[in-house]
């Protein structure tokens, strides 16, 4: 799904979240998350060191130097994606985020400023982060980060479809902002 946000070939590490639950109890269906109410602060520093180890292990095989990855999230992980951002500004270039919602302590939590650049795309119909919660997101956002852009489209939870039609130009609209900055020298793309 994350692939094709994208129009471009891209490398792409996908992990699964460490937390088994029952989607359907009534046909077992088994689905994964990335935090739970028992243990949020445990939750969030194994998203965090799981993440990291990724982002360094896959940046070193295929030579993507830290401000060129993404992270990109849908649900749950949208607010985990935003805390490790705030926490480890060095460790991404962007954040990518789909119908999820923000840290609970966003506005008051011990975060860093946020280097990454964020992309947060919210749905109309999305019965878990509705427009009423996510209205005021871009300016909470730029309270931590000041390259924010904030997209409010037709449809429920879930990644949509057409994602590449706002995904892919905000990725290419990063890399020539990025390429304007740098004279003489290697430009820091996506």
């Amino acid at each position: 799904m994350t692939a094709r946000l994208f129009e471009t070939e891209l490398v792409v590490v996908s992990l699964q979240g460490p937390y088994q639950f029952f989607r359907d109890v009534a046909n077992r269906e088994v689905g994964y998350g990335w935090i739970t109410s028992r243990h949020p602060v445990e939750s969030i520093r194994l998203h965090h060191d799981m993440v990291s180890y990724v982002l360094e292990e896959a940046g070193r095989e295929f030579g993507i130097p830290a401000d060129r990855r993404l992270l990109v999230g849908f649900s749950q992980s949208v607010a985990l994606n935003y805390r490790l951002a705030a926490t480890c500004p060095e460790a991404v270039g962007g954040v990518v985020a789909i119908c999820g919602g923000l840290p609970s302590d966003w506005d008051d939590g011990a975060y860093q400023p946020v280097r990454a650049a964020l992309l947060h795309i919210a749905r109309k119909q999305d019965e878990y982060y509705p427009p009423s919660v996510t209205a005021h997101y871009a300016e909470r956002l730029r309270q931590r980060a000041a390259d924010v852009e904030s997209h409010l489209i037709e449809g429920g939870h879930q990644v949509p479809s057409g994602g590449s039609v706002i995904v892919g130009p905000w990725v290419e609209e990063k890399g020539k902002r990025q390429k304007a900055k740098v004279a003489g020298g290697a430009a820091r793309v996506f």
